[in-house]
């Protein structure tokens, strides 16, 4: 049973060398036929067409242009020289052209008719001509390439032969491949195959010698062990080199097949040691090749496999459990990092050395690929590992990577965002977690992510650490490109200030556990005069208006700064709420948009506007329950009064350039931070401080009826005065608020006949005239006001 699987598997991989070979010669005598009889058709063609060509009459000559032929000593002439007459032959002088002298490239003499007979373009082959004319050589390729790799394999398990003769047939089948592929590449100008133009045989060899030859070579050093990694990453290297000059003079199918037998060979050939060098050796050699052919040829589609080649590699070498020994670890570090690190050279810096500032468009090429390879790192950093030392270092060098390659390409501005993006993914994965000493301080589904780190002096010179380098470098870099575009200027821009806002909130929410710290609020509030000097310094440098760059530098860098200064309020106060900061934060940028024509501040401000929203959507409670007992001057009036106030502010501000979707969302939530405000100040008033309680009197659901009233004729003035389409529309909805509360709540829910609710004060000014007395009033007082200007149900 061993001898037929042996036969198979020689069979396998010799028989399509011999039929390729065999077909190849044949088709060769084929085509030379075909090329006599092409030529053939060719003087019959041209011999008929001059037949048919009429002659030209010949034009008297103007004695005013007869030449004058007596030679003068001052004469120089324009004219084209005389030359003798060639001998006319039986062909001439039966009207015949020599069908040497025909040329299709040759322009048709004056007078004559339109060749007609000049051989039309070849017509694309049909899905048919396409499948019966390649897929044999395809097929012929895969086979070689798979029975070379498998006939190894097989050989192993089966115990045939020694590890040497092994090792020594597969680099005998790559040398024999490569050998024919060549041969076959030199005589194709001899025997070239018309019928197969695309399939081209002598590339396909090469290409699964290539293949074979990699496998050889990595099983000799990860199986065997008869070369040590320095060896294995020189033959590696050399075969790579091979594929990719083969690749330069065989075309791609050399490459494709090459690049994906190189990534697949660690999977068909496994080993049981656990030594994952030899595989970060193999990968970057691949890679390296990879990228330098695609760079030569600029085959797009190859340097995309390598990207995808080396994160589908990335994931499979970590994995999701704790690492065996430290040394797994650090490779797949260094497995990472050598990955970006190609992609940064090959992709973002070498093809824009030398390009201006005001051409470096982002690359979008650039930004995916290093954004693809830049998870792989943060899925290598978050992972389990006992390489806990390796862990900070590892990231800290990732992030001076992305940096530099920030600095060296401004088309791969983005790379400095992704470092952010690294210094984020470290922080909140770092290593030597504890659980916070006081639980109660943390809510019980954050235990797991808000934990103190161990040595906390580590983990803040990290964060600071991680957070200047791509913040101080992308600012110098804007600084020095005043000609850059504006999504380049505003992708540096971002880099200057998303990495220390995002560094110092998780630290503070690490170490402090949402926690008053006084330390963090000075350190927020150094960082916002920071960004108020850097935006005060584009701005001095941008006083006409002229340089788009620091515009949006100018633009950005003043909302980081305000943004900073709200989260000093929100570390330095008990009540210092996200919502209140965000709400600040949405008032800054609007103030800076309304002074500086930039768009990307106003959608800012529509963004913070959603989020607040959305919080208010997931709990309105914005301040808790103890919100304080005195009326009015309580938490309530922070907690709602001063988003209402932000975002009636912001609103104004932007409505002084245009009125869009930012003004919008900035009326909308002012409007509900007042309704809220009013609500909550109404049960706090009513119900002894308490605005969590589960009852409801008369008095307060009244008073909720004309506080809504109110608010909808308060609105409709000021859309009388200004059109206001949101003022209009919360307008008509308070007013379908009052009526509900009225009809459900006055006469249902809370009415003191069905609910046993005393009536509290004199007969006629008691809690009555609140509950129900008022809220008559105030809906007289509105529709006879909204006569003529509302519809007639209002």
């Amino acid at each position: 049973m061993i001898g037929l699987f042996g036969l198979i598997a020689i069979a396998l991989v010799l028989g399509p060398i011999a039929m390729s070979v065999l077909a190849f010669r044949r088709s060769g005598q084929t085509a030379n036929r075909v090329a006599t009889l092409e030529r053939a058709i060719d003087d019959l063609t041209a011999a008929m067409r001059q037949r048919t060509q009429p002659l030209s009459p010949k034009a008297d000559p103007d004695p005013a242009f007869e030449p004058n032929l007596t030679p003068t000593d001052d004469t120089t002439s324009d004219r084209a020289p005389i030359t003798p007459e060639p001998p006319v032959s039986d062909d001439t002088r039966s009207g015949a052209e020599p069908a040497s002298a025909v040329s299709a490239d040759q322009p048709p003499p004056a007078g004559s008719p339109p060749r007609d007979d000049v051989a039309a373009p070849a017509s694309q082959p049909s899905f048919e001509e396409r499948l019966g004319t390649r897929w044999a050589v395809w097929a012929g390729g895969a086979a070689l390439a798979l029975g070379g790799v498998f006939l190894v394999r097989f050989s192993i398990e089966a115990g045939l032969l020694g590890p040497g003769v092994r090792v020594l047939l597969g680099a005998m089948l790559a040398a024999a491949l490569l050998a024919s592929g060549e041969w076959l590449r030199r005589n194709d100008t001899t025997f070239a195959i018309e019928v197969i133009p695309q399939a081209h045989i002598p590339s396909v060899l090469t290409a699964a010698g290539t293949s074979v030859a990699f496998a050889t070579i990595y099983a000799a050093h990860a199986l065997y062990g008869f070369i040590g990694p320095a060896l294995a990453f020189i033959l590696l290297g050399s075969t790579a080199l091979l594929a990719m000059l083969g690749a330069a003079l065989h075309g791609p199918w050399l490459a494709g097949l090459g690049v994906a037998g190189a990534y697949v060979t660690p999977l068909l050939i496994s080993s049981d040691s656990n030594n994952p060098w030899p595989v970060v050796i193999f990968f970057t050699v691949v890679a390296a090749a990879a990228y330098g052919l695609a760079r030569l040829r600029h085959w797009l589609w190859l340097a995309w496999t390598a990207v995808a080649g080396a994160a589908v590699w990335g994931l499979l070498l970590t994995p999701g459990g704790a690492y065996d020994s430290d040394a797994l670890g650090l490779a797949a570090q260094v497995f990472a990092f050598i990955q970006l690190a190609l992609a940064a050279g090959f992709l973002a810096i070498e093809p824009h050395a030398g390009a201006r500032d005001a051409d470096s468009q982002p690359d979008r090429v650039a930004t995916i690929a290093l954004g693809v390879l830049t998870a792989v790192a943060s899925f290598v950093i978050a992972a389990p590992s006992t390489a806990i030392a390796n862990t900070p270092l590892f990231a800290i060098i990732v992030v001076m990577l992305l940096t530099a390659t920030a600095w060296r390409s401004a088309a791969a501005a983005s790379a400095a965002v992704l470092a952010a993006a690294i210094a984020v993914v470290a922080l909140t994965a770092w290593p030597d977690l504890a659980l916070p000493p006081d639980r109660t301080l943390t809510a019980p589904d954050a235990l797991g992510v808000l934990r103190l780190p161990d040595n906390i002096s580590q983990f803040l010179a990290f964060g600071f650490a991680a957070a200047l380098i791509p913040s101080v470098v992308s600012g110098y870099r804007l600084w020095r490109g005043p000609l850059l575009p504006t999504p380049t200027a505003a992708l540096y821009a971002a880099a200057i200030v998303l990495p220390p806002l995002l560094a110092l909130t998780l630290t503070y929410l690490r170490i402090t556990q949402f926690d008053i710290s006084i330390p963090f609020a000075l350190g927020a509030a150094v960082l916002a005069i920071a960004f108020a000097i850097a935006a005060e310094t584009f701005h001095r440098a941008d006083t006409a208006y002229s340089v788009p760059a620091y515009n949006i530098g100018a633009g950005i860098v003043a909302t980081g700064a305000i943004a900073a200064l709200s989260l000093a309020f929100v570390m330095c106060m008990s009540r210092g709420y996200l919502t209140v900061a965000l709400a600040l934060t949405a008032a800054g940028a609007a103030y800076i948009a309304s002074q500086r024509d930039i768009i990307a501040l106003r959608a800012t401000v529509a963004g913070l506007g959603l989020i607040v929203l959305g919080r208010l959507i997931y709990d309105p409670r914005i301040m808790g329950g103890d919100v304080g007992s005195t009326p009015i001057f309580n938490w309530l009036l922070i907690g709602y009064g001063v988003p209402a106030a932000a975002f009636a502010f912001a609103a104004r501000q932007l409505e002084i350039r245009t009125d869009d979707l930012a003004v919008r969302v900035a009326d909308s939530l002012s409007i509900i931070f007042v309704g809220l405000l009013a609500f909550f100040q109404i049960r706090h008033l009513t119900n002894g401080g308490d605005v969590l309680t589960a009852s409801t009197g008369h008095v307060e659901v009244g008073l909720q009826a004309v506080v809504s009233l109110g608010m909808s004729y308060a609105l409709a003035r000021a859309n009388a005065l200004r059109t206001n389409r949101v003022f209009d529309t919360a307008s008509l909805v308070l007013a379908v608020i009052a009526l509900v509360s009225a009809i459900i709540g006055l006469m249902i829910v809370a009415n003191p006949l069905t609910t046993g609710d005393a009536v509290s004060g004199a007969p006629l000014f008691g809690s009555l005239l609140l509950a129900y007395g008022l809220p008559g009033l105030a809906a007289l007082f509105v529709a006879r006001h909204a006569r003529g200007v509302r519809p007639q149900w209002y």
